[in-house]
């Protein structure tokens, strides 16, 4: 039976796309033998493990290992950076939550003001009517508070040093004016002309 695994494991190990397999032997096992003056390790057939070791394997499941303790090591970095991004939006979130409570009392602010401005404007309209209300009655008054009868008087020099003067009646807006100047006289019609 030895042998035929013996045989198996040398025809394996001949193949190159099939695993690389060896026997187990204990290095205290190993003794030196002289053989036709030459040294040789020997081990008894009895202490031979029959066990087939891939080495190649082996070797590819330790490097297998080796990327998983990778990928385990940048899984945890994601990790712990995950917990500080979560730590990170949850301050966020909170800073959000004032933001939006400040933004709720400033907007009703706002619109308080917005309707003591509507407020404003709607009383500064109504004293603009009744300012310009006032300057009508004013108007009115200035214009009829003069009687409808009216005199006009008037006296000066002329060129050569002699007295000149004017007298006038008026009725509402129709004037009449008596002139004399230098021993004559004229009468003149008119009119009142406001503005």
């Amino acid at each position: 039976m030895l042998r035929i695994f013996g045989f198996v494991v040398s025809l394996l190990s001949s193949m190159t796309t099939l695993a690389d397999c060896s026997y187990v032997i204990l290095k205290q096992n190993l003794q030196t033998k002289q053989i036709d003056g030459e040294t040789y390790l020997v081990v008894p057939q009895k202490l031979v493990s029959t066990q087939c070791i891939d080495i190649g394997a082996l070797a590819n499941d330790l490097d297998t290992l080796n990327q998983y303790k990778s990928l385990l090591a940048e899984y945890k970095q994601h990790d712990d950076s995950m917990a500080d991004s979560i730590v990170d939006f949850r301050k966020l979130l909170a800073g959000y939550g004032q933001t939006s409570q400040d933004l709720l009392q400033l907007t009703a602010r706002y619109d308080e003001h917005v309707s003591q401005y509507d407020k404003l404007s709607r009383d500064f309209n109504d004293l603009l009517i009744d300012y310009n209300e006032l300057v009508k009655k004013y108007r009115s008054i200035a214009l009829n508070q003069s009687s409808s009868l009216s005199f006009d008087i008037g006296a000066g020099l002329s060129e050569d040093g002699n007295v000149s003067g004017l007298m006038g009646v008026g009725y509402e807006k129709i004037r009449v004016w008596g002139v004399y100047q230098n021993g004559q006289s004229a009468l003149m019609l008119g009119t009142r002309i406001t503005f």
